[in-house]
């Protein structure tokens, strides 16, 4: 993501949702690496950055501008436990 070709201050607003559903189960952890990374490379303190789980529910799990670090660590670090499958249908 190049910021360079537009002129003067810019700042991102960026949301990453998280199917925490216990489907995800294999694939959570390289999931999780890739948003960890992303924000890593992409964010600034400029930018506002939230997260957003969902299973069979959908929750903000943390939002902020300019605080990256304690919004990213508000990712899940496992898929939630149980039999919950992803309510997409559901609405």
């Amino acid at each position: 993501m190049a910021r360079s070709s537009i002129s003067g201050p810019v700042s991102l607003e960026l949301g990453i949702a998280v199917d925490r559903s216990v489907s995800m189960h294999a694939v959570f952890e390289p999931m999780r690496a890739a948003a960890l990374a992303l924000v890593d490379e992409a964010v600034s303190d400029e930018d506002r950055l939230f997260v957003v789980g969902f299973s069979n529910e959908t929750r903000l799990l943390a939002e902020g501008r300019g605080e990256a670090a304690r919004v990213i660590a508000a990712l899940p670090s496992t898929p939630e436990i149980g039999n919950r499958p992803t309510a997409l249908f559901a609405a």
